[in-house]
């Protein structure tokens, strides 16, 4: 019994002698889940944005409007001059309209992309560069609109194009011009 009772207070004063510090906060997991989510879904209204540009190239507008993912109502202003447009079909032909403009080559520029905070509505502004293919001539289109998060599914419910205008001081040489297609930046958007 004096044995048992001896490892007992023996083990008290051990445990006494010991420092108990609580764990670092590095160790615990720093991931915040709603930073996380909104981080993921800029990132994919950034990607889907950005993948117009290819299919602008191959003169695509319905898979421009594929990676857009309009919802069947989005509402799509310009180019021209009439009725603004509504839908999938009314924005493959606002854009087969900005594409009929000029024989040219777009290349998509940095995608601005900004949520709301609690991340059911985001907007995004883009330069598009619109290089002629008959000469050095270039300008910029300017693309913006506004995803909807819509039965957890983003979905862009407006849009606006502005038609490229080949300005009569806008043509620059390849020496001249850094920024022309592969090597140098695109213009960048303006913030809206």
């Amino acid at each position: 019994m004096h044995r048992i009772l001896g490892t007992a207070l023996s083990a008290t004063l051990l445990l006494t002698a010991c420092k108990i510090e609580p764990t670092p906060r590095q160790f615990y997991s720093q991931r915040n889940p709603a930073a996380t989510e909104r981080q993921i879904s800029i990132e994919e209204l950034r990607d889907r944005v950005a993948a117009i540009g290819p299919a602008l190239d191959r003169r695509d507008p319905r898979g421009a409007v594929f990676a857009l993912a309009p919802a069947p109502d989005a509402y799509v202003i310009g180019p021209g001059g009439g009725s603004p447009a509504v839908g999938p079909e009314g924005m493959a032909a606002a854009l087969q309209a900005m594409m009929d403009t000029v024989p040219a080559d777009f290349v998509v520029g940095d995608v601005r992309v900004t949520l709301e905070p609690r991340a059911r509505t985001g907007w995004f502004t883009t330069a598009i560069r619109v290089q002629r293919r008959d000469s050095a001539s270039w300008d910029t289109l300017h693309l913006s609109g506004v995803y909807q998060r819509i039965r957890g599914e983003w979905l862009l419910v407006q849009a606006h194009l502005s038609r490229p205008f080949m300005a009569p001081g806008s043509q620059q040489s390849p020496a001249q011009d850094s920024s022309r297609r592969g090597g140098g930046a695109v213009p960048e958007a303006p913030a809206i």
